[in-house]
């Protein structure tokens, strides 16, 4: 699902067209004997087959081009009887990018997302990526079925990391505090970042997020960075849930190590 903010930043990128629109382009230009550029709409097209295939339904897609029209974002939600994560309403989200100019490897992307606020977390252990070149279309189309085949598994892991992060406490304000110093230093947001995600781990947007867990602190994270554009969300992703990780085993094994090594949240100035 795509929320509006995320339509505003595209819109920043490129503009948001229809499949129809799509269809109507020119055929790329190749860059070179090796170079075999897929025309946008052949790429969804591959899409949908290879979602389909398996009894996936996509929902709400959403396709963007750049100014230049080379490049391409593709946005969807992933649906299926009987599969679904363990919060209330939550989904998996997928988002796919391209480009006929060799700027962007085809990349494809699988993660989760809830229906409350639509944060689009997209986890990139679930992913792949592959070149425009001679055999790009048959390459793709196995790396899509690849993905797709195991999606109920990821969908297992994904209960089971979310489970993990629910079911710890961080009802500690000096513990709220030392995580997201700890992120800063760890180069998931940067220190001017704190006090937005702060705020949002304070004053939540949807009662959903009021717990004093792990999970609702990665929902912090991810408010914030609807601020900013979607195509770094991948990375940011990757970052935050590693980091979100290693934090919640280090925390256990510094459970019983004195308060002094907690560092507290005003120590840290926004311009260091």
């Amino acid at each position: 699902m795509v929320t509006t903010n995320d339509r505003v930043l595209m819109g920043r990128w490129g503009t948001e067209r229809s499949y129809d629109e799509l269809s109507k382009m020119p055929d790329p230009k190749k860059r070179g004997s090796r170079h075999n550029p897929m025309r946008f709409d052949r790429s969804i097209d591959l899409v949908y087959q290879s979602v389909t295939g398996w009894n996936f339904e996509i929902e709400d897609p959403h396709y963007y081009i750049n100014n230049s029209r080379t490049a391409m974002i593709m946005t969807m939600t992933l649906a299926k009887d009987g599969l679904a994560f363990n919060k209330d309403g939550d989904y998996i989200t997928a988002m796919m990018k391209t480009s006929t100019n060799s700027t962007w490897a085809t990349e494809f992307y699988a993660g989760s997302g809830t229906r409350v606020c639509s944060n689009g977390l997209i986890w990139a252990d679930h992913q792949f990526k592959g070149k425009n070149t001679l055999n790009a279309e048959g390459s793709l189309r196995l790396k899509l079925i690849d993905l797709i085949e195991r999606l109920p598994q990821i969908v297992g892991v994904l209960n089971e990391q979310w489970e993990h992060y629910d079911n710890y406490d961080l009802s500690s304000r000096q513990q709220s505090n030392d995580i997201l110093v700890q992120a800063a230093e760890s180069d998931v947001i940067s220190y001017r970042d704190i006090p937005h995600v702060k705020e949002h781990w304070e004053t939540p947007e949807h009662p959903e997020f009021k717990g004093r867990n792990l999970g609702n602190m990665v929902q912090a994270f991810t408010s914030h960075q609807r601020t900013k554009s979607p195509f770094e969300t991948p990375s940011f992703s990757r970052k935050l849930i590693t980091f979100m990780d290693d934090y919640s085993d280090r925390r256990k094994e510094q459970s019983h190590e004195p308060d002094s090594q907690i560092r507290p949240l005003q120590t840290v100035h926004p311009d260091a």
